[in-house]
């Protein structure tokens, strides 16, 4: 699962990085053409300018107006019969009448201009900078879309004196957008800053001229004069990512547009092939899982079975098969642990014997399946009147069975091993068993001593049942381990 989780992160790590490297190399890329593209216009539009600064200063000349008609249009026009797409270089005096024309010296056109913009502006300004109008089409260029260059003539005492102008034909832009190969799914498109269209591409004469509306561009313009941004185009409603760039000393703005979607077309073959990889990977991934999973649980039921098997077998290597009580090895460990504690925590401790009285003659009389009958009982009878968790029970061989009672007195030890020895002899009456089976138990009780040994407490035990078994059967006795030769006679009650 988590080898899974991995591998998405890393591929989707992968993905993202990919497709914004994408985008943004294609904007570089863009961004490179759209400066290359405002460049190239500046240039021109330069070598426009001087055309007018040339005519311009070319009526100021003193012998200008004494030359003959060639001279004057010599002198005015020379330098701008090889601009590419220059309809034409015009004087135009304060009344907005042309009086010099680059195209033809007479007769001059007759088409007043004093209403243009071109004009106006220049009438009215209080210095000479260059003017762009807006996409125009004059009757003197035969209609054709154009746009007009101006600057102000002044006369010597600072006065409105007319204009120089230069129309330029609005197929420059298109000769230019056609000999850039970039797709068929990038747009160019050249704006005024005012949101005027002077052309696009793919071109629509009916889009020039006409204002766009407020958009994205001009979110981001003049803020900054060239970026680019992601929008959705409102002309197909696809999402592109526009790069744009102000062409400099110009009120015009180059803009090219690129289909997100083409750009990104070659991210998504990368990323189809990545995500069939990965697919691949997290489905192998799956299948090791399970593969894995069957395995750790086929372990995990052997490892379960394994461990139930190892409890029965330590249970089995620590209780008797017969009686189900702890063996006599369960007691030697428990016993010396048990002593141990008592030495340490100086508390009491007792210990029992229990011998079934003529089991033997039982056994012989009976059989030994009655036999082994009669030990299974006397087995559940001890069990049955141990309450306390650290009272422990053990056949210790034969017919003689062991218990141990820590942090037991000698009267709390008497009365349980009259209450086990009463418990044996009822459950034989009770049981119809052909013959009662009683026992006879021996008990001490000690406060241990280092000097003393766990072996100490079981011979007086031991001493104890057998004076039980001399004195009759059938009773407990009771014997001190620190005084050997001390017989404490209890009742058989």
């Amino acid at each position: 699962m988590l080898a899974g989780l991995g591998l998405l992160a890393f591929f989707s790590h992968v993905l993202i990085d990919a497709r914004r490297d994408t985008l943004r190399f294609a904007a570089q890329a863009d961004a490179t053409l759209t400066r290359a593209i405002a460049q190239d216009i500046g240039i021109a539009f330069e070598g426009y300018d001087l055309s007018l600064k040339g005519a311009r200063l070319a009526l100021t000349e003193p012998d200008f107006s004494s030359a003959g008609d060639v001279i004057r249009q010599l002198a005015l026009f020379d330098h701008s019969t090889n601009a590419r797409y220059l309809n034409r270089v015009a004087i135009v005096n304060a009344d907005g009448k042309i009086v010099a024309d680059s195209f033809r010296s007479n007769p001059l056109p007759t088409d007043t201009l004093s209403g243009e913009d071109f004009f106006t502006v220049q009438r009215d300004a209080t210095d000479d900078a260059l003017f762009v109008s807006k996409p125009l089409q004059l009757r003197l260029d035969s209609g054709e879309w154009s746009l007009v260059l101006s600057r102000r003539i002044s006369r010597a005492d600072g006065t409105f004196g007319g204009i120089v102008m230069c129309s330029i034909n609005l197929n420059y832009f298109q000769a230019m957008f056609l000999n850039l190969d970039i797709g068929d799914q990038s747009r160019f498109s050249i704006f005024g800053t005012d949101g005027t269209i002077f052309t696009r591409q793919p071109f629509r004469l009916t889009d020039i001229g006409k204002k766009i509306g407020p958009n994205e561009l001009f979110k981001h313009y003049p803020a900054k004069l060239s970026g680019s941004f992601e929008s959705v185009s409102a002309r197909d409603e696809t999402e592109r990512v526009l790069t744009y760039a102000r062409i400099a000393n110009l009120p015009l703005i180059v803009v090219v547009s690129s289909s997100k979607a083409h750009i990104l077309a070659g991210w998504h073959q990368k990323a189809i092939v990545m995500a069939t990889v990965l697919i691949l990977l997290l489905v192998a991934l799956a299948a090791a899982g399970v593969l894995l999973s069957r395995e750790f649980r086929l372990r995990r039921r052997v490892e379960m079975k394994m461990a139930v098997l190892a409890t029965r077998m330590a249970h089995m290597a620590t209780r008797d098969s017969l009686t189900a009580l702890a063996n006599r090895r369960s007691f030697d460990d428990t016993a010396a642990k048990e002593w141990k504690r008592a030495v340490r925590n100086q508390t009491s401790f007792s210990l029992l014997l229990i011998d079934v009285d003529h089991f033997k003659s039982y056994n012989d009389e009976h059989g030994h399946l009655r036999g082994d009958d009669a030990l299974i009982s006397v087995a559940a009878c001890i069990r049955k009147n141990l309450k306390r968790p650290a009272d422990f029970a053990a056949r210790y061989g034969g017919e003689e069975f062991v218990v141990l009672l820590p942090e037991t007195d000698q009267a709390g030890a008497h009365v349980i091993a009259e209450t086990i020895r009463y418990s044996i002899e009822i459950a034989h009456l009770a049981s119809g068993a052909p013959r009662a089976i009683t026992a006879s138990i021996g008990v001490t009780t000690i406060v241990p001593m280092p000097r003393l040994l766990f072996a100490d407490a079981f011979a007086a035990a031991d001493s104890a049942l057998y004076c039980a078994k001399r004195l009759g059967r059938n009773r407990i006795e009771y014997r001190d381990c620190q005084e050997p030769a001390t017989v404490k006679q209890a009742s058989a009650a």
